[in-house]
């Protein structure tokens, strides 16, 4: 199966502005005869709605936007039969008094203000990779039913929501998700398929949900900085975990055995089951480790 990389790019520089009318742009594009999809998303400050559309092959979408800024810039292109979505917001605004000197004052930006809304529906019958990159703003992102064959997302500052309630159809080649300064909740990631997990969590917090229908063996990979990080685990698996930890960070493992030095294990383990290898790098923040059911 090709693989599609989904990435939408919205650039987003949001400075003061007086006034100005809401405007509604309206996308509609049928991806039918293509093989895979790429879209691109990096927004640097708005509303983010991401979900399954109803049609198996066109993604259809909308973006509402103050019309003082800039007009937003949405095209399909494609190449060996691969297409590539791109939206690219980008809001250019003079600023300043009148010797030219910029102050922070400036800049109208609210993490709770709308100046963009983007929302988007995507095909559910077309292998995709998803890259998202966002600055200050909120995501809502549902993933469920989506044929994703890689995901990679930075969360800036925005406020991120993300669920997957099914299993992925296709496998998922690598998850990599940045929390960066967020507030960061994804529940049900072990649904995406897939066999490599790679977390890394800044200043913010992370709740991060690896339950789901999948049966692939798993490897993690997690960073935490000065951040907070709760993991859950899904039961029914074979589980093995390296924490490597500071002197002042804080670390709470439930549901393993732990083997000293770090190491925790499944307290049961079968040759049936999957198998989850996990390394866990904690600075200065904090780690809880759950098993569902414990």
């Amino acid at each position: 199966m090709k693989q599609i990389i989904i990435g939408i790019t919205l650039l987003t520089k949001i400075l003061a502005y007086e006034g100005g009318q809401c405007k509604k742009v309206d996308y509609e594009f049928n991806v039918k005869k293509f093989d895979a999809l790429r879209v691109y998303i990096d927004f640097g400050i708005g509303r983010l709605n991401l979900s399954p559309g109803k049609s198996r092959y066109f993604i259809t979408g909308f973006i509402d936007y103050n019309n003082s800024l800039s007009a937003p810039s949405v095209s399909l292109t494609s190449n060996n039969n691969i297409a590539k979505l791109k939206i690219d917001v980008e809001a250019d605004m003079k600023f300043g008094n009148n010797d030219g000197n910029f102050s922070l004052d400036d800049l109208n930006i609210n993490k709770d203000d709308n100046n963009y809304k983007i929302n988007f529906q995507l095909p559910t019958h077309i292998a995709t990779d998803i890259n998202l990159e966002f600055g200050l703003g909120a995501a809502n992102l549902d993933f469920t039913g989506l044929r994703i064959s890689q995901l990679k997302m930075d969360c800036g500052l925005s406020d991120v929501r993300m669920k997957v309630t099914k299993p992925n159809r296709i496998d998922c080649d690598k998850v990599e998700i940045s929390t960066g300064i967020s507030d960061y909740n994804g529940t049900g990631l072990g649904n995406l398929n897939s066999s490599k997990y790679i977390i890394d969590v800044g200043l913010g917090t992370a709740d991060v949900d690896l339950t789901g229908g999948s049966s692939r063996d798993m490897d993690l990979n997690i960073s935490v900085g000065l951040g907070s990080l709760e993991l859950t685990l899904p039961d029914h698996v074979n589980i093995k975990l390296m924490v490597e930890s500071g002197l002042i960070s804080s670390v709470d493992v439930r549901g393993l055995l732990s083997k000293g030095d770090g190491h925790y294990e499944s307290k049961d383990w079968h040759d049936r089951w999957s198998i989850i290898e996990g390394k866990i790098s904690v600075g200065l923040g904090s780690v809880d480790v759950n098993i569902v059911g414990d």
